[in-house]
């Protein structure tokens, strides 16, 4: 009996060491399954990561992306601001054409003015030559009339000389001739008067 029991033990010792042989190898196979889960996590994590550096990469693209584009609108913006420089420039070029238009029109209006102030002066001039003409020919005239009281003086003069040559060569017709020698007198008075106006006006 003591041998049966010793057997019985002997068995339930080897039972024992089974199960805890079994225990053990559930406690490995526990912890390769929990291996196995942190593994898997590890992997999770890692396609996790690599999730998210795929979602960086496509963010990081489309900011390089949004940046190409805003560099082209940028680009476009100078150029559209080129074009308006391009414009405010013809636009001043147009401006200063005009401006010269108005400045050659303006020194034709002065080319004008000038030619009407020379043909003015040209008419003054001819004003002037018409006047010294009228004037040269009212001295002609006055020359003119001054010959002839002249001629009139010398006249009464040959008259007077005549009449004195008469009266000296015939005394006794001194008294029928007395009216002709007051005459004389009279004439001689009017010829020295003439003489001094005509000294006067030569004056």
């Amino acid at each position: 009996l003591s041998i049966v029991t010793l057997c019985i033990t002997s068995l339930s010792i080897v039972t024992l060491c089974i199960t805890s042989l079994s225990i053990v190898t559930l406690c490995i196979t526990s912890l390769s399954i929990v291996t196995l889960c942190v593994t898997s996590l590890s992997i999770v994590t890692l396609c996790i990561t690599s999730l998210s550096i795929v979602t960086l990469c496509i963010t990081s693209l489309s900011i390089v992306t949004l940046c190409i584009t805003s560099l082209s609108i940028v680009t476009l913006c100078i150029t559209s601001l080129s074009i308006v420089t391009l414009c405010i420039t013809s636009l001043s070029i147009v401006t200063l054409c005009i401006t010269s238009l108005s400045i050659v029109t303006l020194c034709i209006t002065s080319l004008s003015i000038v030619t009407l102030c020379i043909t003015s002066l040209s008419i003054v001039t001819l004003c002037i030559t018409s006047l010294s003409i009228v004037t040269l020919c009212v001295t002609s005239l006055s020359i003119v009339t001054l010959c002839i009281t002249s001629l009139s003086i010398v006249t009464l003069c040959v008259t007077s000389l005549s009449i004195v040559t008469l009266c000296i060569t015939t005394p006794s017709m001194l008294t029928q001739y007395s009216s002709y020698i007051v005459w004389l007198l009279v004439g001689q008075s009017c010829s020295w008067s003439l003489r001094s106006m005509t000294d006067r006006y030569t004056q």
